[in-house]
């Protein structure tokens, strides 16, 4: 079984590219599922970039063997 290509997810600004404190897989996909620690405004949940404080936004998936995961799809600019 071949393991993970594991890089640190970086801000989806193209601007910014700030180191975030998680680890992803291919797709943004997060290694540590930690989807818990993400902060919520309503039904959108997001990691916020410490340098932009901009929004990296996340989603749940159900990958190929029915789990649940999630990954960062989107970023959404501060204001």
């Amino acid at each position: 079984m071949a393991l993970p290509k594991v890089s640190v997810l970086r801000c989806l600004s193209e601007s910014c590219e700030e180191m975030l404190a998680y680890e992803v897989t291919e797709g943004n996909v997060l290694y540590v599922d930690l989807a818990y620690t993400a902060r919520s405004d309503g039904d959108v949940r997001y990691f916020p970039c410490p340098g932009c404080t901009g929004r990296n936004i996340i989603e749940a998936f159900e990958d190929d063997q029915g789990r649940t995961k999630h990954r960062v799809v989107r970023f959404q600019p501060a204001g």
